[in-house]
């Protein structure tokens, strides 16, 4: 009977001594992914707000550009059809399957964002390619209606994306 005791009473010792690493183990992976997941969504933020931050801009050049050719239109002449190139890839459509790691409201918005802007260029590839003017002035207009949808979500996503960027880590905080 001593002899049984103790073998488990040797055993003890190893048996804590490995549940404790363990848990040390699982803890450590649990932290170093939440760590890597912070990290990565604050380059994906920062990334993200210097191309919202561009579109900003080029969307107050569309809304003058539009304002332009409305004039021109308003004068009865139509605008020579002109081309629209499409951007190169974006940050946002080379990362679409992580934009879930910068939240609730970012995901809404930044979508939205995007959608508007293309809207935008789809309405004045039509508008430019029409063969009236009255169609080229709703075409104009409904690429205007897209850059006004787009500017108003502007400053808050730039603002919540550099937020975001800024954030730093706590565990398990997201």
């Amino acid at each position: 009977m001593d002899v049984a005791v103790t073998s488990w009473g040797n055993l003890a010792g190893p048996l804590i001594a490995g549940a404790v690493a363990l848990v040390v183990f699982w803890l450590t992976a649990f932290v170093g992914e939440d760590y890597r997941r912070s990290r990565d969504a604050k380059a994906l933020a920062a990334a993200l707000a210097g191309e919202i931050e561009s579109f900003k801009l080029a969307m107050a050049l569309a809304e003058k550009t539009a304002r332009s050719l409305l004039e021109v239109l308003a004068n009865g002449q139509p605008v020579p059809p002109r081309m629209i190139s499409e951007p190169p890839e974006t940050v946002y459509a080379a990362n679409l399957e992580r934009v879930g790691i910068l939240g609730v409201s970012i995901g809404r918005d930044l979508p939205y964002a995007y959608h508007m802007v293309h809207a935008y260029r789809v309405a004045m590839t039509a508008a430019l390619s029409a063969n009236t003017v009255g169609e080229q002035k709703s075409g104009i207009m409904v690429a205007q209606v897209c850059i006004a949808n787009a500017n108003d979500v502007f400053p808050g996503l730039l603002a919540a994306l550099q937020a975001r960027a800024r954030k730093g880590w706590r565990p398990f905080t997201s």
